[in-house]
């Protein structure tokens, strides 16, 4: 089967039946019909651990496989408490879309810890990104990142 020709029906058909682990290696391809039919079947099997994981032990390593892991981790929002450690990581990632990702996480999660983290780093390719991230956290307006993101699901308000 050519690749190229993949649907999302046909690729999910293929997938359905592959393990957690497989799931993820897929997830990390080059191909965004088999890489988000991944992301899919490894979010319906709620397997954010695995995904963890993988970003924790550097398996997940294209820029199309970061970003996929980076918004699975982005869609349960507040809900991953192991998920702010994992964009402190990637915030400063060589794949600019990636580290987005990433500080996207931490201007959400509102927690002035990952300030000096990111002060660290705003001498790279992206900082002007990490300098909005920083004003973000500073002024405890997450919109100051992300001013057109809406969280329909609430899932990144704060407890208490």
């Amino acid at each position: 089967m050519v690749i190229r020709k993949l649907n999302s029906q046909k690729a999910y058909r293929m997938l359905e039946n592959k393990s957690d682990e497989e799931l993820v290696a897929v997830l990390n391809g080059a191909s965004s019909v088999l890489g988000d039919t991944a992301w899919s079947l490894l979010h319906n099997r709620n397997r954010h651990d695995l995904i963890i994981r993988a970003l924790k032990e550097k398996k997940i390593s294209t820029r199309d496989g970061k970003v996929r892991a980076l918004n699975f981790l982005l869609s349960y929002g507040r809900k991953l408490p192991d998920a702010f450690q994992i964009y402190l990581d990637y915030s400063g990632d060589k794949s600019k879309d990636a580290a987005d990702c990433a500080l996207f996480g931490l201007a959400f999660w509102q927690d002035s810890r990952a300030i000096p983290c990111l002060e660290s780093k705003q001498e790279t390719r992206n900082s002007k990104n990490i300098k909005k991230a920083i004003d973000a956290l500073r002024s405890r307006d997450p919109k100051r990142y992300s001013p057109c993101f809406h969280d329909a699901q609430g899932v990144w308000l704060k407890k208490g």
